[in-house]
């Protein structure tokens, strides 16, 4: 007798920091400026920052948020380098402070 085997789709959901935009291809690793929830959600780093922009102020809880490739989540400029924009982090300057 023939067993026919179906595949379980609970054991092949999109992974945290990837893509799954072709349901017949391996995820693709999120790109620097988006982040990517397990499911293949996929939210705009800038959109996440502005979103909770004052609008008095104009600064965001978020200002400093940085998502390289295969991000889960904003991420936050880490200490010895600037952000400036959400897909970028850069070495700060020899003579100058870039905190956390």
């Amino acid at each position: 007798a023939t067993v026919a085997i179906t595949p379980s789709f609970s054991d092949n959901v999109c992974p945290a920091g990837y893509r799954c935009d072709t349901p017949d291809l391996y995820p693709e690793a999120c790109e620097a400026g988006l982040y990517c929830l397990s499911g293949g959600k996929v939210f705009n780093c800038t959109d996440a920052v502005d979103a909770v922009r004052d609008n008095v102020t104009g600064q965001s809880v978020y200002d400093g948020a940085y998502c390289p490739n295969a991000s889960s989540s904003l991420g936050i400029c880490s200490g010895g380098n600037y952000c400036p924009t959400t897909r970028q982090q850069i070495l700060c300057p020899e003579g100058h402070y870039c905190p956390p």
